[in-house]
Parts: C-alpha cells; structure tokens; sequence
C-alpha cells in the first residue's frame, strides 16, 4: 500500500512540473533559460550558450557565453510582454521587436537566418 502512495506522489510530482504554465508573468519571472545548440554555423563558432533570465514580470536580461575564454555578459534589463504563447521583447537599438513562442519548458526564439530554441534551466 505505500508503494502506490508514493508511487501516486511521484506521477503527481511529474504531472505538475511538465505543466507550469510559463505564459504567465508571476510563474515565468525569476526563471533561467538557455540554448547550447545552434542552427547557424557562426554561432555555434563563437557562443558556448546564450541565456534568458527573467528578473521580473517585465524585465528579462539576455545573458551570453562566448568560446576563447570571453567572460559571462549580459545584455542589461530589456522589457517583455507575454501573450498568449508568444512572448515579445523590446529592443530598444532595433526598429523591431524580437517575438518568440512559449511551449511547456521551451522558449523558440525564430530569426531570418537561424532559430534559437531556449530550454528551462
């Protein structure tokens, strides 16, 4: 009998991870997420990884590792809304905004030439 109670436990532990809703700003905010594989060649060249860390409901830093033993850096504070699935980032440099979609633990960041796909950390 406490077999399957702890076994119940368990599957109710995994049930409740894989389904957090990280379109909502209160859940996604004080998360990390990162992407060490990358699409484009020079990328894959030049970073190690690049990661999102979202310091608020409003407020998220992109964070980057380059290879040849260039220190960890980040972007500075950057504002994002989430709707729905898609998040959108304010680039203040850029005349576009920089849009991704949200899905369960992965962030699918998609660009003209190559396509980031971030994983929770």
């Amino acid at each position: 009998m406490k077999k399957y109670i702890l076994l119940t436990l368990i599957a109710i532990a995994l049930i409740s991870v894989s389904c957090t809703d990280y379109t909502d700003p209160k859940i996604i905010s004080g998360t990390i997420w990162r992407c060490s594989k990358f699409t484009d060649s020079e990328m894959a060249q030049t970073y190690e990884y690049v990661e999102v860390h979202f310091i608020s409901e409003t407020q998220l830093q992109m964070w980057e590792k380059k290879k040849n033993d260039y220190p960890y850096q980040s972007s500075g504070s950057l504002s994002y809304t989430i709707s729905d699935k898609t998040l959108t980032i304010k680039v203040p440099t850029s005349q576009q905004d920089v849009t991704a979609t949200i899905e369960n633990s992965e962030l699918i960041m998609s660009f003209t030439n190559y396509t980031l796909t971030f994983t929770k950390l």
